[in-house]
């Protein structure tokens, strides 16, 4: 489709801006966001991974499987007195609760939250195992399962002997769309093993996956499988879609956010600025490529086909393009979880400070959040080389669970 832009003037700073200050340390946030060292493939965990901070953004290939390609995890650290539940747990103390299963499957792995649990005492972990055609019906119906009696601590999914996914993406299903949690494996399985997936929050302790509807993706050489699962509630049903839950208030739509100091490609509004997105220009990616992209690194000095980026204040998506250039066409997709609808309208300025340059902009809905998953922004344009055009693909991660 051809857009046109009214032309929005930003107009040049002066040239002391104490809020300029920030926008170096904004970009230093950033940078340890994508990298999200904390994290273990973030809503992607993998067959195997070790208990250190990733050091940079690339996957970071541990000693497992050799069809996991995994990613570091979060340290269990100990939580503050405060909060509730039992620290991430490693595989030697579930190996004897989720037993073996060489087949396709799913497994709700439960026990008790509380601030006991907190300080060390045994969280009482037990397990049921339904095979993956089933798994939508709830995993169970063990009362076990059900809360108020445990709690669901961990999803976990069992495969034939060599069968291991490359990665694995968890969705919550919510009234319009679909929620990426934020899961990380437990660590020290081996190869075989099952991998189980638990939610643990910014303090350490494992969170409680909620009642609802949930689908896994698992990442295979040249596919994407999908598994149902049903967590049911205290009833023993599995409960219909609920709200999105609120996290950022006090956002900055992107349309009275300021750009100019992005000088080429593709960036992020954040709270009024623009933060640049280190991405590599290129062709369009489907769903599977652009995991695959995020799973195997990129070479040295080479900008990702996919950037990572943790970033839930983000209320838009843009590209900047070269000086005086005339945009023909503009488009936002998401690669996942499921593609947009509908598209959310563009916005187009130009940047004085970069020599009047045009940019476009992508806002979130309703000038919120954008949701974690996987975009790609086309743009096409002319200048005086003649016509141009590109795809950035960038994913939007999600976060710990609050605690």
């Amino acid at each position: 489709m051809s857009v046109e832009f009214d032309p929005v003037r930003v107009r040049r700073r002066r040239r002391f801006d104490p809020l300029l200050v920030g926008i170096p340390i904004v970009a230093i946030a950033v940078a340890i966001a994508i990298a999200k060292p904390w994290e273990g493939g973030v809503g992607s965990s993998t067959a195997d991974a070790s208990a250190s901070p990733a050091p940079s953004a690339s996957p970071n290939r541990g000693s497992g499987a050799p069809s996991a390609s995994p990613r570091a995890t979060r340290p269990a650290t100990n939580p503050p007195a405060a909060a509730e539940g039992p620290v991430l747990p490693s595989w030697a103390d579930l190996a004897g609760v989720v037993g073996t299963h060489h087949t396709a499957g799913v497994l709700a792995v439960t026990g008790r939250v509380d601030r006991f649990t907190a300080s060390g005492v045994d969280a009482g972990f037990a397990a049921s195992w339904v095979p993956a055609a089933a798994a939508a019906d709830g995993v169970g119906p063990n009362p076990s399962v059900r809360s108020g009696d445990a709690d669901v601590l961990g999803l976990g999914i069992t495969f034939p002997k060599d069968g291991a996914p490359r990665d694995v993406r968890v969705w919550l299903e919510r009234i319009g769309g679909e929620e990426w949690i934020d899961v990380v494996p437990v660590p020290g399985r081996g190869g075989d093993d099952p991998i189980v997936l638990m939610r643990p929050t910014a303090s350490g302790a494992v969170e409680p996956f909620e009642a609802g509807h949930y689908r896994l993706d698992l990442l295979r050489k040249g596919s994407i499988d999908r598994i149902a699962v049903g967590i049911p509630d205290s009833t023993g049903s599995v409960p219909d879609p609920s709200r999105w839950p609120i996290t950022e208030s006090r956002l900055v739509p992107a349309a009275a956010s300021d750009p100019s100091a992005v000088r080429f490609g593709l960036f992020a509004t954040v709270d009024g600025f623009a933060v640049s997105l280190p991405g590599a220009e290129g062709r369009p990616l489907d769903e599977l490529d652009a995991w695959d992209a995020t799973v195997v690194p990129p070479d040295v000095g080479t900008a990702p086909a996919v950037v990572m980026a943790f970033l839930p204040r983000a209320t838009g998506l843009g590209v900047m393009l070269t000086a005086h250039a005339s945009v023909q066409l503009a488009d936002l997709s998401r690669l996942a979880p499921t593609p947009l609808v509908p598209v959310p309208p563009v916005h187009g300025g130009i940047s004085e400070s970069e020599g009047r340059t045009p940019y476009v902009v992508f806002e979130g809905p309703g000038g919120g959040a954008l949701a974690p998953g996987v975009y790609a922004l086309s743009v096409s344009w002319t200048d005086h080389d003649g016509l141009h055009a590109g795809t950035w693909q960038v994913e939007l991660r999600p976060g710990p669970a609050h605690d």
